[in-house]
């Protein structure tokens, strides 16, 4: 399972040095893509396939749209021997990312988050709103 929170600093070729307690699972190649929430979702080629797979069992309609958002958008982007992964340069204009970022294990995927990003999406999430989704899904 994929989980944890890592900061990391972009360098100015997009690079960022990828956490090691997630680098394991996530594998040498792992595909990155649009997130909904204007951040980026990294998966393992085995989560990144059975995504995919899902996608495509959709109506047509519904699976055309998803295509467009995360498959065409797609990219692979391997870990180099340093640990680094690049971020694309249209995934960094995508995300708002700059100069620090948030590295979120997200059980099956990995999200990277613009710092700022971030710190405002978890100011957003409430111990209410948590508390209320679990008493709804009987934790």
């Amino acid at each position: 399972m994929l989980q944890g929170e890592f900061r990391h600093t972009v360098d100015a070729k997009g690079r960022f040095f990828f956490p090691a307690p997630l680098k394991d699972e996530i594998g040498e190649s792992p595909v990155i893509c649009r997130g909904i929430d204007r951040n980026l979702m990294v998966y393992s080629r085995p989560e990144w396939e059975a995504f995919a797979a899902k996608i495509r069992a959709l109506p047509f309609n519904e699976s055309k749209k998803l295509t467009h958002f995360f498959i065409s958008k797609s990219s692979e982007v391997p870990i180099d021997a340093q640990g680094r992964m690049v971020i694309p340069q249209m995934m960094r204009e995508y995300a708002g990312i700059g100069k620090n970022v948030v590295i979120v294990g997200a059980v099956d995927s990995v999200e990277i988050w613009d710092e700022d990003t971030w710190k405002n999406k978890m100011d957003e999430l409430s111990g209410e709103d948590v508390i209320a989704i679990m008493e709804k899904n009987s934790f």
